[in-house]
């Protein structure tokens, strides 16, 4: 019984000393739990599972650290929204493309206090109307690039709040969802179609960038 207590708070005292080395690692690993009302998509959730997801003509784009991490950028009154994931396209079998969505938003953002992620609670219930000619989004499938000419659609940064660890913000989580139509290369003939996207990602240090 006494040796079964020493190797037990021995196993839990370098389980603690090992928790701040990977305390960045647990915040920022990605938790995929699928909805069962669209399958091969994550849940919508606020819980900074640092997921996304959405149907690109049917198929799912799905969050994948491999492919990079989300990026938020500020530049002067511009902000850049990038998400990285792969295309599970589905023909006879799937196959798998790498996948970037790059937004464009164009605000008053300079007039606001967004030197830090810690201010991205700035987006709490934040709405782009992506009919507005202030909103560009360019599709990445592997290297190719496509500018697309938007029809409609929206993003709305539902939630956003802060990530505690220790009294201390480590990351900022933002969550919301998105939708839009648009012509691939202002070609009237091929439309894509992104419906039920979601996401709930962390943004820190490391992925929060803002530039005068």
């Amino acid at each position: 019984m006494k040796t079964y207590i020493k190797i037990t708070a021995i196993f839990l005292f370098f389980t603690l000393l090992g928790c701040s080395s990977k305390e960045d690692f647990y915040l920022d690993r990605n938790i995929f739990i699928e909805d069962p009302t669209s399958p091969d998509l994550p849940i919508y959730s606020e819980e900074g599972y640092n997921s996304f997801g959405a149907y690109i003509n049917r198929f799912p784009f799905v969050s994948n650290l491999s492919s990079g991490i989300p990026q938020i950028t500020i530049k002067k009154d511009t902000m850049f929204f990038s998400l990285k994931g792969i295309y599970k396209k589905s023909t006879q079998k799937y196959y798998r493309q790498d996948v970037t969505l790059d937004f464009r938003f164009i605000d008053n953002f300079s007039q606001k206090k967004l030197d830090k992620y810690t201010d991205l609670m700035f987006f709490n219930n934040y709405m782009v109307n992506f009919n507005n000619t202030n909103t560009k989004i360019t599709l990445k499938i592997n290297e190719e690039k496509h500018q697309l000419k938007i029809v409609d659609g929206k993003m709305h940064f539902k939630k956003a709040r802060k990530l505690f660890l220790d009294d201390e913000i480590m990351k900022v989580v933002l969550s919301g969802r998105f939708y839009f139509k648009a012509f691939m290369n202002n070609d009237d003939s091929d439309i894509i179609t992104i419906k039920s996207g979601r996401f709930d990602l962390g943004f820190g240090y490391d992925n929060y960038n803002h530039f005068e």
